[in-house]
């Protein structure tokens, strides 16, 4: 009786302590200003700092975006400042002219991110090196980023982010009659040299949002891409092409969860990894469950180079599906699972894609790669596994 008694109130102590760690605890260890500065002095930037504006390409025609994806911030000292660490290694090295994350910030199985505060501290820390160099940044919201498990809806987390004190953060709320809470594009201009004016747009990012746990269109599962986002990819890729002389506007598409076209992609001779556990029975790559024909309307507008996506942590290969370059990103945050330990010991496995378009002869060509959190650039020139995908898995 009394060893029960004493392990009744072991477990009581362990889950007030954990309710206090991310109340009061999370909030003093890293909350407020001067925390914020803490954060800022691990590895200062050392990139010049970008003009005010939007998005541009250089005087050299490269725009370099960096894509962190799967930071799964949770309120321990190590899992936090390992996260920062590498976005501002990633940041310094590649010094960058645009930052997407393509989502879960958040990692709500550790109670990350279930009160407004923790998730606004959350998004902040993601958020905050990109902003504080004056890098323009923009984010698509994960599955777990938002209700039925985060804190917050996908609006309300509109309202932090657009409505916030970010200066350089270009999320837009999505217009009406558009499913979605992390819908909109972005334009990269020209840098105002040569025959361009500054305000003529080169390429465009479109942010696409494949939703919450909330199953889709009646099945459950975790990944929907509705296809009004579709028709309003559809509807401003036409538009783009008509103010750019009928010529596709050259775009890259980014969200959260793939698309089935990643196994196509995969199958016909990819390059990287594909290490999510369930490759070993061909559903290694968790798929929306619908994805709105996104993918066969982009092959004929002919107008993005390339899309990318997180969610499968072990996940990081690149293949070709219709001429659109099919990519994960790495994951870059140290909580949940992932990257494998085949991919070297942590911290140096977690990092970033970084995708480069380059302006040339009145064409856009574009260049990826693997930044790792000790500085290493990885171009991936082989298939690491020689799985066979069969079909899509519908889990979280």
């Amino acid at each position: 009786m009394i060893l029960s008694s004493i392990a009744v109130a072991g477990v009581v102590s362990l889950l007030v302590l954990h309710a206090y760690w991310y109340g009061d605890a999370c909030s003093a260890l890293f909350g407020g200003s001067a925390r914020k500065h803490q954060r800022r002095q691990l590895l200062p930037g050392n990139c010049p700092r970008l003009p005010e504006g939007p998005p541009r390409f250089r005087d050299d025609g490269t725009f370099t975006i960096v894509q962190f994806t799967d930071l799964h911030l949770q309120c321990f000292p190590p899992s936090i400042m390992e996260t920062v660490t590498t976005i501002n290694s990633v940041l310094n090295v590649e010094c960058p002219d645009f930052v997407a994350f393509t989502g879960d910030v958040c990692e709500v199985s550790t109670r990350s991110c279930t009160t407004a505060s923790n998730q606004a501290l959350m998004m902040d820390i993601a958020a905050d090196p990109s902003e504080y160099r004056g890098i323009p940044w923009a984010m698509t919201y994960g599955n777990w980023d938002r209700k039925p498990d985060a804190h917050w809806t996908g609006s309300e987390l509109n309202d932090f982010l657009i409505g916030g004190e970010y200066r350089h953060n270009f999320n837009r709320r999505p217009q009406d009659g558009v499913d979605g809470d992390s819908v909109f594009h972005v334009l990269v201009m020209s840098n105002g040299t040569g025959a361009d004016p500054e305000d003529t747009p080169h390429a465009v990012m479109y942010f696409m949002d494949t939703m919450a746990n909330e199953g889709c269109l009646g099945t459950p599962g975790t990944g929907c891409l509705h296809e009004s986002q579709v028709a309003w990819y559809n509807t401003t890729s036409a538009a783009l092409r008509e103010k750019n002389g009928g010529q596709a506007l050259p775009a890259v598409a980014l969200f959260h969860i793939p698309l089935p076209e990643y196994i196509t992609a995969w199958n016909s001779g990819a390059k990287g990894d594909l290490d999510e556990a369930l490759g070993t029975s061909g559903q290694g790559i968790s798929c929306v469950i619908n994805s709105g024909g996104f993918a066969q309307a982009a092959a004929a507008n002919g107008d993005v180079l390339a899309m990318t996506c997180g969610h499968d942590h072990d996940n990081d290969f690149h293949g070709v599906y219709e001429g659109i370059s099919m990519m994960y990103g790495r994951k870059g945050g140290f909580g949940s699972y992932g990257p494998p330990d085949s991919w070297g010991h942590r911290p140096a496995s977690e990092g970033a894609r970084v995708i480069q378009l380059r302006r040339k002869e009145g064409r856009i060509e574009m260049e990826s790669w693997i930044r790792l959190n000790d500085g290493r650039k990885i171009v991936q020139t082989q298939a690491e596994a020689a799985l066979t995908q069969s079909e899509c898995f519908h889990g979280s």
